[in-house]
């Protein structure tokens, strides 16, 4: 029997302006059942068109941080990771 493993994710949004008004979505990707930090899963950041904006693999404490996002409109956060259920989430930075 395949075992499917929820992710969870710990999501820290900065807010950071600067000449262009970008911001960033800075975070660690969790196994949500064992606590365990996902290595190279793929975090992926889409407009609201499902245009790609930026992605990045998480490093190997499970950390990423993504920048020079548009500030006020929403953007599709998806995090992927091979063997484990996708997680999506609408996400605003103002």
């Amino acid at each position: 029997m395949k075992r499917i493993f929820f992710l969870q994710l710990f999501i820290i949004f900065c807010f950071k302006i600067t000449v262009g008004q970008t911001g960033m979505v800075k975070g660690v990707v969790k196994d949500s059942l064992t606590g365990v930090v996902l290595e190279s899963a793929t975090v992926t950041i889409f407009g609201k068109d499902s245009s790609l904006i930026n992605y990045q693999l998480t490093d190997g404490l499970g950390a990423f941080q993504i920048g020079k996002l548009p500030l006020k409109t929403d953007l599709r956060l998806n995090i992927s990771y091979t063997g484990s259920q996708s997680f999506n989430k609408i996400i605003r930075i103002d």
